[in-house]
């Protein structure tokens, strides 16, 4: 249970003098808080206002979080270079005062308790305290419940970037160094935002205290994922960075990635996906190579979507990043211990083959569990990964080196590999597939590892090529007793059906799925339901 703040903040002489000097509305008889948490801007007037600086131009601008925050993208006009500027409500010194007076207060009493959501409780628990406190203006109310959900339940300073579902990425590179975006529509940005020395390095270990973790001059680094499913990278004053402490964030987007959102956002073709659906069908094992920020874990997870329906799943990363839809998954994620109290990724695929999964997807393989893997392979088991690669030839001399070490007779147990990459069309940035091969076997002369390019990614029209027929299907017709011409009719027919999918908008991740789902079983069924969902629609 909360104690009183009432008379602790009525004997504060900070509080006192700024009252006296600023003449705030907080003090008023019998008067009590707003009833309500909804802040009405048309009654009482908006909360953030904002001027175009001179020598700017405003390109964008849009809400955050109404109506507290807004973020406006501006142009240099002498330069042309774009600025990402957070709006928020603008304090008062006795209103930051007392702000810091009721968070440090709520901070340690809140009382999460009784089932409810902590927001809920923070809401009660602040509008008791501003009842005590007497407060009857309606915008200092607001603005200060704004704040404190943002500091206390939030992301504190950072928070309106991470509502912001254009950013993907957020880094800040040291103290005093302004906080760069990675945009989806105007790419790597520069904010009005900056740490201070002493701020970011306690921002870091908030933030990785919330992720379960620790950080301290003795582990100065810590990899992990905040709520929501952010990716966390951080270092901690000047141990890693002789510029002080840092933080590189990569947003989970919300929701999963589809096999329509593939196709909508141009990265496959209908035609590529039907032939990944077919091949993931039929127990054949894909790795998604690229760079960074390539989009290789979205194709991962879009991919998953192909995996038959109950077959068990086993899922392994160091960092959770994969969102599946499937109930009969099992997502193992390592664990840093000291000594043998350690769980690294080797021992989980390890631990994997055990459980007799159908598939075992290993989120990115870039150590000895690569070996694991692919001895599981070997001995029929079916894997999901990606691996940091520009090329094929660059992913396979990856993975014969140390410290992966597969031998190179073993390559030839993956059988199909995708490049993607993040590229330019003009002066627009775009993910593509560059090319899906498979890997027929190794020369046993020459030692080459023997591809067939299936298809490729043509930038000048920025269309996609089919090359070859896939070798795989001679066996695949060969499992399932069908003749290559039943085979390459269904290969038409799924692609028909993503393709409809995304002509109808059909991008909901449950829906995909359960319309996927259902054409396991029943082809003709899945298509009269996406019809009559998008007439519905209509």
């Amino acid at each position: 249970m909360a104690k009183k703040l009432g008379p602790v903040l009525e004997e504060d002489e900070e509080l006192k003098k700024l009252r006296e000097e600023y003449g705030e509305k907080i003090m008023g008889e019998g008067s009590q808080a707003p009833p309500s948490q909804v802040y009405d801007p048309v009654k009482f007037g908006p909360l953030v206002s904002f001027q175009v600086p001179e020598g700017y131009r405003e390109v964008e601008r849009y809400w955050l979080h109404s109506p507290y925050a807004f973020a406006v993208v501006l142009e240099d006009i002498a330069t042309g270079k774009l600025l990402y500027q957070v709006v928020e409500p603008q304090l008062t010194p006795f209103e930051r005062a007392l702000l810091a007076k009721i968070r440090d207060e709520l901070s340690d009493s809140l009382p999460y308790q009784g089932g409810e959501e902590p927001e809920k409780v923070l809401e009660k628990e602040f509008e008791r305290l501003s009842h005590q406190l007497k407060v009857n203006d309606w915008r200092m109310y607001h603005k200060l419940l704004y704040f404190l959900k943002r500091e206390i339940l939030g992301f504190g300073k950072l928070d309106p970037i991470f509502r912001d579902q254009q950013v993907e990425d957020i880094s800040c590179d040291a103290p005093h160094v302004p906080v760069f975006l990675y945009h989806r529509k105007y790419y790597n940005l520069e904010t009005n935002l900056s740490f201070e020395e002493g701020e970011l390095s306690t921002y870091v270990m908030r933030l990785v205290e919330r992720s379960g973790k620790h950080i301290s001059l003795s582990k100065p680094i810590v990899d992990a994922t905040l709520p929501g499913g952010h990716r966390l990278e951080a270092t901690f004053e000047t141990e890693i960075s002789s510029k002080g402490s840092s933080l590189s964030i990569r947003k989970f987007m919300g929701g999963t990635f589809t096999p329509v959102d593939l196709i909508k956002y141009g990265t496959f073709s209908p035609k590529m996906l039907s032939y990944l659906w077919i091949a993931a069908e039929n127990r054949k094992s894909i790795m998604v190579i690229g760079g960074t920020a390539a989009g290789k874990t979205s194709t991962l997870n879009a991919l998953a979507f192909f995996i038959p329906p109950d077959a068990k799943i086993v899922s392994i990363e160091d960092t959770r990043e994969l969102s599946l839809y499937q109930k009969n998954w099992i997502p193992m994620v390592t664990r840093e211990a000291p000594g043998t109290l350690s769980i690294d990724m080797h021992e989980l695929v390890r631990q994997a083959v055990r459980q007799r999964p159908e598939c075992i997807i290993v989120g990115e393989v870039r150590g000895k569990e690569a070996m694991a893997m692919f001895q599981a392979l070997s001995i029929g088991h079916t894997a999901y990964s990606t691996m940091h690669a520009g090329t094929i030839q660059e992913a396979i001399l990856r993975l014969e080196s140390d410290p992966m070490n597969v031998p190179h007779t073993m390559i030839s147990a993956l059988d199909t590999v995708c490049v993607q990459t993040l590229t330019y069309l003009g002066r627009k940035r775009v993910r593509r597939n560059l090319l899906i091969a498979e890997i027929v076997g190794v020369s046993p002369h020459t030692r080459e590892v023997k591809l067939v390019e299936l298809f490729s990614w043509d930038p000048s029209t920025d269309s996609f090529r089919e090359l070859a027929e896939p070798p795989s299907w001679r066996e695949i017709c060969k499992m399932r007793n069908m003749d290559r011409l039943q085979l390459e009719k269904e290969y038409e027919r799924r692609a028909r059906f993503l393709q409809l999918m995304a002509a109808r908008g059909v991008t909901d991740y449950g829906e995909v799925s359960r319309l996927i789902n259902l054409y396991f079983y029943n082809p003709e069924r899945a298509f009269q339901e996406l019809k009559r969902s998008a007439q519905k629609e209509d």
